[in-house]
């Protein structure tokens, strides 16, 4: 099982929310792990296909199945996502959340400067700088609010 939507993005832009609704939903099914990344070549591409299934494997006769990853939409810094996932889940249904740019960068910014206790991922990483420099020395913050660069990409 494979799903037939995903949830692209944007980070900071209402993913998590519509991931538990839509989780909560009788005919849909989402994965324990929020965000599997598997079209991340950093993150989880190399585990493989039938690992990316396994994240699937409770669907049973869900009528959509999907997932939220936000770093589908954090070009150039994970590149040839968009080709991963169209090779592997050819006319898969794409949603993108957007939010006001300037809002999102700065949510974002706060997210990593003031991390919750409870994230305990390995690959979250504290902000150390004020905010002024973070946006302007960092371009993650910019280019993934940089939305119309990120929907070209499919």
């Amino acid at each position: 099982m494979l799903p037939n939507f995903v949830i692209i993005g944007a980070q900071k832009a209402g993913t998590t929310s519509l991931y538990h609704y839509l989780q909560s939903h009788p005919d849909v099914h989402m994965p324990r792990n929020k965000e599997p990344d598997f079209f991340v070549a950093e993150r989880n591409w190399d585990r493989g296909l039938h690992w990316y299934e396994r994240q699937f494997a409770q669907a049973g006769d869900a009528v959509a199945v999907g997932e939220a990853s936000t770093t589908y939409t954090m070009h150039p810094h994970y590149p040839g996502v968009p080709a991963r996932i169209v090779s592997t889940l050819p006319g898969v249904k794409l949603v993108y959340l957007l939010r006001d740019p300037v809002e999102r960068a700065r949510s974002d910014y706060v997210h990593y400067r003031y991390p919750p206790a409870s994230d305990s991922r390995k690959f979250f990483a504290r902000e150390h700088l004020p905010i002024e420099r973070a946006l302007l020395e960092n371009p993650l913050y910019l280019d993934t609010s940089r939305f119309a660069m990120q929907i070209d990409q499919y």
